[in-house]
């Protein structure tokens, strides 16, 4: 995974990543935190990927994410659908609700 730019948003306390990178298929949001983790040498839970983009005819994909500084910023700007995307289920969970 290739890091192409980093926009700070001072006002929203975080930090847009805009990466690339190479496979046969679409990365999984899960593993494109794990590896935006690694590569910033952050919390993953502090990862909101908001956007994986494929170029036809190419096995490259843009991803866009935001890196927030707290989990308490980050529960405040994203919405709940936006921090369950890509997330599974737990079906018993919900069967005892």
């Amino acid at each position: 995974m290739e890091i192409k730019s980093k926009k700070e948003e001072k006002l929203l306390e975080r930090t847009e990543i805009i990466a690339t990178t190479a496979a046969d298929k679409p990365p999984a949001r899960p593993a494109v935190q794990q590896s935006l983790s690694d590569a910033l040498k952050i919390d993953k839970n502090l990862i909101v990927v908001k956007k994986i983009a494929t170029h036809f005819g190419k096995r490259e994909f843009t991803i866009t994410a935001h890196v927030y500084k707290t989990e308490a910023k980050l529960k405040e700007v994203e919405s709940p659908a936006a921090l369950n995307k890509g997330k599974k289920k737990d079906t018993a969970a919900e069967n005892k609700e």
